[in-house]
C-alpha cells in the first residue's frame, strides 16, 4: 500500500478495522459492490422527478448496468420511454396523465433490485482447476465449469438487450437481429476473458434462424443477407443449436417480469439443461433446413435459367457436300451472304429480303472465298485453333506441326515457315491450310485441274500453290482425282491394237518344200483405164 500516493487510496478504508467493523459497499459504474458477500447488488435513486421527457430519461439513465444484470428490467423502461417520447413533447412540458401510472409502477418496482445480489465470481468453483469451460450464448452469455467431481455449474457473465427497431420488422428479422447481437455479445466476452474455453455454442429458438444459417442453397435479400453473413464471419452453423422457448433465458428480455422474481429466475441461473453432461457431448450436430422458402419474402425466388449449349456452328462445312463444283460452292455462298445482309437494317442497298440478284457482288464473294474453308478448318483442326487461340503451341504429334501454323487476320489457319520477307504475294508465302480428306478440297483440286487443261499431277500442284492453297496430303489426293478423271483417261489413254487372225492352213502343213509357194508383189503399181466401146478396160 506504500506504493499508492495517500489521494489515490479509497478514504473510506484508512481506519477500517477488518476484524470488527464491516466492510462498506463500493460502487462502480453504476453498480454497487459489496464487500462483505462478495457480490453485486444496486442502488436506486428515491428522488421523484417531473413527469416530463427530460424527468423520464433522467430516472432510466440513473440505473447504469454495463454489464447487463438488470437488463430484463432497464428495457421495459426504455420501451416506455420510447412510448412517452412518440409525440414530441418539449423536455419540460408535462407527459399525459393517463401514461404515468405504467410510469410510476416501473419506477417503484426498481426498488426491488437492491434485494438482488449477483456473486462477483462465475461459478463457485476453481476455474483454475476445473476439467472443462464450455461458453454458452443465448442473448446473455453463461460460463458452463466441469469441476474435478464430475459436475457442472452455471454462472451468468453478461447480457444485452436492444429495443425493437422502427419501423416495426417481422418476427424473423428481430429473431436473426437477436442472433447477430448473441454473436457480437461472444466476440466482446472472448476477447476480454482470461480461460480457455473447450466449446462455444449458440442457442436461439427460432427455426426460421437455424434454417437461414444452415441455408447453402438459396440467396437472401440484402437484409436477411447481411447479417447471415455477419454470423457466418464469426461462427459456424455446427455451433448453433435449438432450445425450446420456455427453456430460453433470453425470453426474459421480450416479455415484462418483475423485479422481486428476477433473482429467481432462469435470467441468472441459466436453464437446467445447461448441468446436464449429455449437452456438453460433442454429438453430430444437427442440421435445420428453410422454413417455407417458397413463401419466405427474405428469400430470393429461384429463377431457373436455361443454357443452350451450340455443338454445331451456324454454318457447318457438312453442308458443303450438297455442291459438285467449286463454282456452284462459291456462288451459293455468295447468294447467302447477299440475303444475309440484305435483312440487316444497316444496309442500304435496294435488295431486301429473300430473293435472287443477277448484280455482281464482289464483296459478298470475297467473303464467301473466305468463309468457306474458315468452315472446314473450325470443323477439322478445332484443338489446333484453341491452342493457337490462347497462345498455345499445337501438339507435338498434330498433323499440323511441321507446318508452324499461324492464324491470320481473318481467323483462318495458315503455313508459317521463314519466308516472310520473301518478294512474293502473302497468300504464296503463306498458303491456307484445308485438309486432304474433305468435300471442299476435293472441288478445289478438281477446279484447278480443269483449269490448267488437265496436264497433270505437277502443274495442278502448282496452281493450287499459286492459288495460296496447302493441302494436307496433296499429293495423294491430286493423284487420286487424276486417275479418276475421264478427260485425262481420253487423253492418255493407250491406242487399242487389233489381234490378228488365225494362220492359213498351208502356213501349218508339214508338206515338201516349194508344195506351196508364196510370191510378194509389191509396187508401186501404174494402172490405167480407158474407154472402149463396150465400157472401160484397165491395164498395168
Amino acid at each position: 500500500m506504500e506504493a499508492f500516493s495517500p489521494e489515490e487510496r479509497a478514504s473510506d478504508f484508512k481506519d477500517l478495522d477488518l476484524g470488527a467493523d464491516p466492510l462498506p459497499l463500493q460502487r462502480s459504474l453504476g453498480v454497487s459492490w459489496k464487500l462483505q458477500t462478495d457480490s453485486f447488488t444496486f442502488r436506486v435513486s428515491r428522488d421523484v422527478k417531473t413527469f416530463t421527457r427530460r424527468g423520464i430519461l433522467s430516472t432510466l439513465n440513473s440505473l447504469h448496468d454495463p454489464l447487463g444484470f438488470a437488463s430484463p428490467i432497464t428495457v421495459q423502461g426504455k420501451a416506455l420511454v420510447r412510448d412517452l417520447s412518440s409525440e414530441r413533447y418539449e423536455w419540460d412540458t408535462p407527459l399525459p396523465k393517463e401514461k404515468e401510472a405504467l410510469w410510476k409502477a416501473w419506477t417503484d418496482s426498481l426498488t426491488e433490485l437492491e434485494q438482488i445480489h449477483i456473486q462477483r465470481t462465475y461459478v463457485p468453483v476453481s476455474m483454475s482447476c476445473c476439467k472443462a469451460i464450455d461458453f454458452c450464448v443465448f442473448s446473455d452469455a453463461y460460463l458452463c465449469v466441469l469441476d474435478s467431481d464430475g459436475k457442472w455449474h452455471v454462472g451468468f457473465v453478461m447480457g444485452k438487450s436492444k429495443l425493437t427497431p422502427y419501423p416495426m420488422h417481422t418476427v424473423p428479422r428481430l429473431e436473426l437481429c437477436a442472433a447477430v447481437l448473441a454473436v457480437e455479445l461472444a466476440e466482446l466476452i472472448q476477447s476480454e476473458i482470461d480461460v480457455e474455453l473447450k466449446a462455444v455454442r449458440f442457442y436461439t429458438d427460432s427455426h426460421v434462424v437455424l434454417g437461414d444459417i444452415h441455408n447453402r442453397s438459396r440467396r437472401f435479400y440484402t437484409y436477411v443477407a447481411n447479417r447471415v453473413t455477419h454470423i457466418w464471419s464469426s461462427t459456424k452453423p455446427t455451433q448453433w443449436q435449438y432450445v425450446q422457448t420456455d427453456e430460453n433465458p433470453a425470453d426474459h428480455e421480450t416479455r415484462p417480469i418483475p423485479a422481486a422474481n428476477l433473482a429467481s429466475s432462469s435470467w441468472f441461473l441459466g436453464p437446467q439443461f445447461l448441468c446436464q453432461p449429455n449437452t456438453h457431448q460433442e454429438d453430430e450436430a444437427e442440421s435445420f433446413k428453410l422454413v417455407q422458402p417458397d413463401t419466405d419474402k427474405d428469400i430470393r425466388p429461384v429463377v431457373t435459367s436455361l443454357a443452350t449449349k451450340v455443338t454445331e456452328q451456324s454454318l457447318g462445312s457438312q453442308k458443303f457436300k450438297h455442291f459438285s463444283t467449286w463454282k456452284s460452292l462459291v456462288r451459293g455462298m455468295t447468294s447467302l451472304i447477299h440475303v444475309a445482309k440484305s435483312f440487316s437494317s444497316e444496309t442500304k442497298n435496294e435488295c431486301k429480303g429473300w430473293h435472287q440478284c443477277r448484280q455482281p457482288h464482289t464483296t459478298e464473294r470475297s467473303q464467301a472465298k473466305t468463309s468457306i474453308p474458315k468452315a472446314v478448318q473450325e470443323d477439322v483442326y478445332q484443338e489446333e485453333l484453341k491452342c493457337l487461340t490462347q497462345g498455345i503451341k499445337v501438339h507435338h504429334q498434330g498433323p499440323l506441326v511441321k507446318l508452324d501454323p499461324f492464324l491470320d487476320e481473318n481467323g483462318l489457319l495458315r503455313v508459317g515457315g521463314r519466308i516472310h520477307k520473301a518478294d512474293l504475294k502473302d497468300q504464296e508465302k503463306h498458303p491456307l491450310i484445308l485438309p486432304g480428306g474433305h468435300q471442299v478440297t476435293t472441288l478445289l483440286v478438281r477446279h484447278y485441274h480443269n483449269k490448267v487443261a488437265h496436264q497433270g499431277r505437277h502443274f495442278t500442284e502448282g496452281a493450287l500453290r499459286a492459288a495460296g492453297v496447302w493441302i494436307v496430303g496433296g499429293k495423294r489426293l491430286i493423284s487420286s482425282i487424276i486417275f479418276k478423271c475421264v478427260i485425262c483417261k481420253k487423253l492418255r489413254g493407250k491406242p487399242e491394237v487389233q489381234k490378228m487372225s488365225d494362220l492359213p492352213t498351208d502356213r501349218l502343213a508339214m508338206d515338201p518344200p516349194f508344195t506351196h509357194v508364196g510370191l510378194d508383189v509389191f509396187g508401186p503399181w501404174n494402172v490405167e483405164t480407158r474407154r472402149t466401146q463396150g465400157g472401160a478396160a484397165e491395164s498395168c
